[in-house]
C-alpha cells in the first residue's frame, strides 16, 4: 500500500497543473488514511489539511460533499495526537454540518447509505477514542454517539444488511461502555 501511496503522490506532483481539484483532494484523502492506519497522526492531519484545501477550490457542488469525510478524518487524526479539545470541536461540527450543511443534507437526501456510514464512523471513532481513554468527562458523548450510529444505521426502507461492517464497529465500541 505504501508504495500505491507514494505512486500517487508523484502523480499528483507531476500532473499539478492538468488535475481537478477534486482528484488532488482524494489523493490526500488516501495519504492521510495511509498515515493513519501506520499510526502517522501528526502526519495525517496534514494530509487531511491539504485536501481540504482543494475541495474549497472545487466548482461541483457533489464534491463539495467530501469535505465531510475529510473533516471527520480530521477529528479522528486530532484526538489520536492528543489535541482532544480540537479533536473533539472538528467532530462536533462535523457532525453537525452532516445534518445542517448544505453539503450534508444533500448527500443525506442523494446518498443516504454514504451519509450514514460517513456520520456514523466520526460518531464511533470519536465515542471509541472516548472510551479507550477512559474519558469519563465525555463518557456521555460517547453514549449520544454510539446511540445516534444506531439509528443511522438503517436504510430508509429499514434494512441494515448494508451496514454490516459499521454495525460490527459499533458492537465494539458499545462493548467499551461496559
Amino acid at each position: 500500500m505504501e508504495s500505491a501511496v507514494q505512486a500517487m503522490e508523484e502523480y499528483v506532483e507531476k500532473n499539478d497543473k492538468k488535475l481537478d481539484p477534486a482528484i488532488k483532494a482524494r489523493a490526500f484523502r488516501f495519504s492521510g488514511r495511509f498515515a493513519d492506519y501506520t499510526g502517522r497522526y501528526k502526519q495525517s492531519e496534514e494530509y487531511y489539511k491539504k485536501g481540504l484545501l482543494y475541495f474549497n477550490q472545487c466548482t461541483n457542488p457533489e464534491e463539495q460533499i467530501n469535505k465531510l469525510e475529510f473533516l471527520g478524518f480530521l477529528s479522528h487524526s486530532l484526538l489520536k495526537q492528543g489535541k482532544t479539545e480540537e479533536g473533539f470541536n472538528v467532530a462536533q461540527q462535523t457532525l453537525n454540518d452532516f445534518d445542517q450543511s448544505e453539503e450534508g443534507l444533500w448527500l443525506k437526501e442523494h446518498d443516504y447509505y454514504v451519509w450514514a456510514v460517513w456520520k456514523s464512523g466520526v460518531e464511533i471513532r470519536t465515542a471509541t477514542y472516548i472510551m479507550e481513554n477512559k474519558n469519563s468527562k465525555h463518557e456521555g458523548m460517547a453514549k449520544s454517539l454510539l446511540a445516534d450510529s444506531e439509528q443511522i444505521l438503517r436504510m430508509p426502507d429499514g434494512t441494515t444488511e448494508k451496514f454490516r461492517l459499521r454495525l460490527d464497529e459499533l458492537a465494539a465500541a458499545k462493548n467499551l461502555l461496559q
